[in-house]
């Protein structure tokens, strides 16, 4: 076996990378509905020009009379800072030592190792990203240590819209409500845009609140029954042409952050263009430098004396909403 863990099969810094996309994608909610359009950046800020006002219907007009003037809009740029994660993962050549391959009495090689780490460090990326896209919702991206990325609400000159859907009163017609809440947020589309569906992800006790109201209590028992009972009901109710989803935070004790806040939910408008983005900055290093980031990046780094290598991983994202108004709040009062 060669001296340099380098010159083992796998192990350069492109196969690692090439290794670690080529992983099947860490199933998320956001991420499994392709919300967010991703694009890669040669830079580590993503610069967005903005246009002041809304497409314009155009006024009817005699005919012979004076054209209609048009104006160009004014143009603004805001520039939005990638964030940086790099976990990082050591392999010691004792612990490599006589280990044996899961179900067989072979010695593992090196493209298992390869993927046992690899396989760990793609899925804490990809939940890290995941909550970025979660926290993105709430207008205020922050990391999981509550540090403020960038406030898209600041950014954009806009503010949160928030609708209650009055679970707690018996006499509320929530349908009504849930329709409210999508023409908010269609008022905060450019004009004569229609979604193309709707998403609500919400908290465990707002979704139980919901199927539990009189005014959707037979629209459940029916749709329920549909199901034959035999499906996790959790992820798929449907009302008033919106899909509801339930998720769930990490428990307490784990000492990781909340996704989606007790007693809230967010009503997205799907299919709408430009609206949603992850953009991918590049890595910090030379050969990343200046060029078109992509979503990961491993690079090896070997001890000098050979005992030891560590592989780092990166990601380089920021997700943003360019519409933050579009994304409609809900509560249970």
């Amino acid at each position: 076996m060669p001296g340099n863990l380098l010159s083992l099969d796998g192990f350069t810094e492109s196969e690692l990378t090439t290794a670690i996309h080529n992983l099947p994608p860490t199933p998320t909610l956001l991420g499994d509905e392709r919300i967010f359009v991703e694009s890669g950046i040669p830079t580590t800020k993503a610069s967005l020009d903005l246009l002041n006002g809304q497409i314009k219907l155009i006024p009817d007009s005699p005919r012979g009379a004076p054209p209609v003037p048009y104006q160009r809009e004014k143009r603004s740029t805001v520039q939005v800072a990638t964030s940086h994660f790099r976990p990082r993962a050591r392999i010691m050549a004792d612990t490599w030592q006589d280990v044996r391959g899961v179900g067989t009495s072979d010695l593992e090689n090196t493209q298992q190792v390869q993927n046992r780490y690899l396989v760990g460090m793609r899925a804490n990326l990809d939940a890290t990203i995941e909550y970025q896209r979660m926290m993105s919702l709430t207008g205020q991206v922050t990391d999981v240590t509550g540090a403020l990325a960038v406030d898209l609400f600041a950014t954009f000159g806009q503010t949160q819209q928030v609708q209650g859907l009055a679970l707690g009163t018996t006499t509320s017609y929530v349908p009504n409500l849930i329709q409210e809440a999508k023409r908010k947020a269609e008022r905060a589309l450019p004009a004569g845009i229609k979604p193309k569906g709707w998403l609500a992800v919400v908290s465990p006790d707002l979704l139980d609140a919901l199927r539990a109201h009189t005014s959707l209590t037979a629209s459940f028992q029916g749709w329920q029954a549909a199901t034959a009972l035999r499906d996790d009901v959790r992820n798929d109710f449907n009302i008033t042409g919106v899909r509801f989803a339930e998720v769930v935070n990490p428990e307490d004790s784990t000492g990781l952050p909340e996704f989606i806040a007790e007693g809230t939910g967010y009503l997205i408008p799907l299919g709408i263009p430009d609206l949603f983005h992850t953009y991918f900055g590049p890595a910090d290093t030379f050969g990343a430098m200046n060029q078109v980031g992509i979503p990961y990046y491993v690079k090896p780094v070997v001890d000098p004396y050979d005992r030891y290598i560590d592989l780092e991983a990166q990601s380089n994202p920021i997700s943003i909403i360019t519409r933050p108004r579009a994304v409609v709040k809900l509560t249970v009062a």
